[in-house]
């Protein structure tokens, strides 16, 4: 079973759909970056992205998933990348070497990983606590820094900068929290 999240077309009419699966065939394509699904026990057991030509032929896909579930919430395309941004209960296969964070803290991670146009990874980070995170949507600039959005469980505070406009969570069932991230995924900025 697959959902659709999104689409974006470029300059060119190509087309770049991402979503969430829990199919074992008919989305990877040879050399991928993810040729696999990753596993879980959700509906929805990972992400993939997917490029087609303007006349609907498939060029590339991927998943992007570990060993247990992912959630796809977002996906920004530039001239040059795929940014995607979701949550993830997977230990494994989300981080990248160097990444800002690069391992598994538990209770659902945000997860934020960029793409070039080839569906092959560049790099990919957690961005999360303990308690839950979720990354609902991203956005990059001019310079490729990372912005993302999303929703946190109490005890996320220590993902927040010391002159935050917001360093502890306000109550409740969730906060929002807004982030920013370097352009190569290796450091939170605020």
């Amino acid at each position: 079973m697959e959902y659709l999240r999104y689409v974006r077309t470029d300059n060119s009419g190509n087309i770049y759909a991402a979503g969430m699966t829990a199919s074992t065939n008919a989305i990877a394509t040879s050399g991928a970056h993810q040729t696999a699904l990753g596993g879980g026990n959700w509906l929805w057991d990972d992400a993939y992205l997917s490029k087609f030509g303007s006349t609907g032929a498939q060029i590339w896909g991927t998943y992007y998933g570990g060993s247990d579930w992912e959630r796809f919430y977002g996906l920004s395309l530039s001239s040059s990348a795929l940014h995607i941004v979701g949550n993830t209960g997977s230990s494994n296969s989300i981080a990248t070497t160097g990444a800002y964070q690069q391992t598994y803290a538990g209770g659902g991670d945000a997860f934020v990983a960029k793409f070039n146009l080839s569906g092959q990874r560049q790099w990919g980070t957690y961005f999360g606590t303990s308690a839950e995170e979720e990354g609902v949507g991203i956005a990059v600039d001019a310079s490729g820094n990372v912005y993302i959005g999303g929703e946190a469980a109490s005890g996320s505070s220590s993902l927040m900068t010391t002159g935050a406009h917001q360093t502890t969570f306000g109550g409740g069932f969730r906060d929002g929290f807004i982030a920013k991230l370097n352009s190569s995924g290796t450091q939170k900025l605020w």
